[in-house]
């Protein structure tokens, strides 16, 4: 028995006498570098087309940092494969894999261990219980990684929990890379692994304390950016999302639509009912215009411009799909009143619609013509849209 410890202890003071402190930096210079850059894009990629871009370059900058850092090992040891700094590169994986909420990393992980467990079988002559092995590796990376990713916020708020997933998808790891390592023994392999999981669990530590007080900076943020009695982005948001628009259009032609509208005969129900009512009737129209832009495959946010009035923009959009998602909205709204004890509150908008032109010299032409549109349609008899003088009852 204290031969076997002996032998183990050996093992990780061997491992941990490997250039330790410099893969202790690298990971302290990669949480620096990601606190840089979500705090840096925090409120760039507002569109769900740039979220699922940057969701698939996300997942696939870790993949590429370490196939890079691994050719870098392989050219400067003569061609052969090296596996000694290979812990630093599962903390990269494994970091980003919980941190990026990339659902792209599944694939390229996956990817990853077959092509790595293709070279060895290629390389190397690996017996039926190698080969085995390899093949059992592979398939619970595949299950963890998904698991881990999938349930990254709840991992990450225990750490028992953290530290079983992270065994979990560490041995699954070395399960195939060991097939790397010739004249290996299980010492060496407990040895990487223990190396690995107190490797992730400084960078765990380290992670917890940046990310708890940058995310009380972004709620403090983000409440500034949003409507307090309907949960919407308020009118600050919406001027600053529209020049990006508009700046996109500049650039690259990327085309998007306003959609703006208000609640008809609103201050009646206000006058009638009372403000509490007139709260609600806000809330139940801003959801049921939520609601709408979740089940549309339109990439669209809402805004509460002041008052009653509100605003879709609508990126990546003609005119002609704007219209279809504004009469979605308006139906929906007059399908669901509002019943306050006993009395049915039957709502209906107004709607303006306009799309960018290639003449308008500035946002505020879009704005002027959408908002001429949702008056053409406020002094036309109400619940209707209007796109360029036509007028469409709803």
């Amino acid at each position: 028995m204290l031969d076997i410890l002996s032998q183990l202890w050996s093992s990780i003071g061997q491992s941990f006498s490997y250039n330790t402190l410099h893969d202790f930096i690298i990971v302290l210079g990669l949480l620096v570098v990601d606190f840089i850059l979500v705090f840096s894009n925090r409120g760039r990629f507002n569109s769900r087309a740039e979220r699922r871009n940057m969701n698939l370059l996300g997942g696939l900058i870790p993949i590429i940092t370490v196939i890079i850092f691994q050719a870098y090992l392989i050219a400067i040891n003569g061609g052969v494969f090296s596996l000694p700094q290979t812990d630093l590169q599962l903390v990269i994986l494994y970091y980003f894999l919980i941190m990026l909420d990339s659902r792209a990393q599944i694939l390229y992980g996956i990817i990853l261990s077959l092509g790595l467990f293709i070279y060895f079988s290629t390389q190397m002559a690996l017996n039926h219980f190698q080969s085995g092995l390899g093949m059992v590796g592979i398939v619970l990376i595949a299950l963890s990684t998904y698991y881990v990713n999938m349930n990254s916020k709840k991992i990450l708020g225990n750490m028992l929990i953290y530290l079983f997933w992270l065994i979990i998808w560490g041995s699954s790891w070395w399960m195939v890379l060991i097939l790397g390592l010739r004249g290996q023994t299980i010492y060496n392999y407990v040895a990487l692994i223990v190396k690995f999981i107190l490797l992730m669990s400084v960078v765990h530590y380290l992670n917890y304390f940046v990310r708890t007080a940058l995310d009380r900076y972004l709620k403090i943020e983000n409440a500034s950016k949003k409507d307090y009695l309907t949960g919407v982005l308020n009118r600050e948001s919406f001027n600053q999302a529209s020049e990006r628009a508009f700046q996109m259009f500049q650039l690259n032609h990327k085309t998007f639509s306003l959609i703006m509208f208000d609640i008809d005969k609103f201050k009646s129900f206000n006058d009638t009912y009372g403000h509490t009512i007139g709260d609600q009737v806000l809330q139940l129209v801003t959801r049921q215009t939520q609601y709408v832009l979740s089940k549309s495959d339109l990439d669209g946010q809402a805004f509460r411009l002041g008052g009653e009035e509100f605003g879709i923009l609508v990126y990546s959009s003609n005119v002609d799909r704007a219209k279809e998602l504004a009469k979605q909205v308006a139906r929906k709204v007059k399908s669901n009143p509002l019943v306050n004890e006993g009395a049915v509150l039957k709502l209906t908008i107004s709607v303006g619609v306009t799309e960018i032109k290639k003449n308008d010299a500035e946002f505020n032409d879009v704005y002027q013509r959408a908002d001429n549109a949702l008056y053409h349609s406020k002094n036309n008899g109400r619940s209707s849209i209007t796109i360029d003088q036509e007028l469409i009852r709803i």
